[in-house]
């Protein structure tokens, strides 16, 4: 399944709610919801964002459990104002070092994927709250954690 591109002059939109769905990709034009607050597209089946999400600089909540992903844009490091990034059941094999420059992000779920290694910038979210590794395929405990949990993160791997 697929949005229609005209999803794009929905330019004053805040929430944007498409869970349960079986899309596969989302439109170019998505990158113009730039009011966008919150983006949810749980239990779709989503291979990979184009690099238009980068646009979605208001966005503080973005949930995108549950589909198919294998890898993110960098331009995912843009929404600065990001809160809550949840990304667990995909199939995601590493994140974009870009991720350490979403400095509000309270919130980090990345339970079952298939990360092996996780960027070295990840301790640079001093906000972070919650970040959540289980069920994946880290060998060792990666670079940056150790920061977080001093800045009273809880680390769950």
């Amino acid at each position: 399944s697929a949005l229609p591109d005209w999803l794009g002059q929905l330019t004053q939109l805040q929430e944007l709610r498409l869970y349960n769905n079986r899309l596969t990709a989302l439109p170019e034009s998505v990158g113009d919801l730039v009011n966008l607050k919150e983006l949810h597209l749980m239990k779709n089946q989503l291979t990979t964002l184009s690099e238009s999400i980068g646009n979605l600089v208001n966005l503080q909540e973005l949930r995108l459990s549950d589909n198919r992903l294998t890898n993110l844009p960098a331009a995912l490091g843009h929404l600065t104002q990001l809160t809550c990034l949840d990304l667990r059941n995909n199939k995601l094999l590493s994140l974009p070092e870009s991720l350490g420059d979403l400095r509000q992000l309270t919130f980090l779920d990345l339970r079952n994927n298939r990360f092996v290694a996780l960027p070295t910038r990840i301790g640079q979210l001093a906000k972070l709250e919650k970040l959540d590794l289980r069920w994946n395929k880290l060998s060792i405990s990666p670079q940056g954690l150790q920061a977080l949990e001093q800045l009273g993160c809880r680390v769950l791997q």
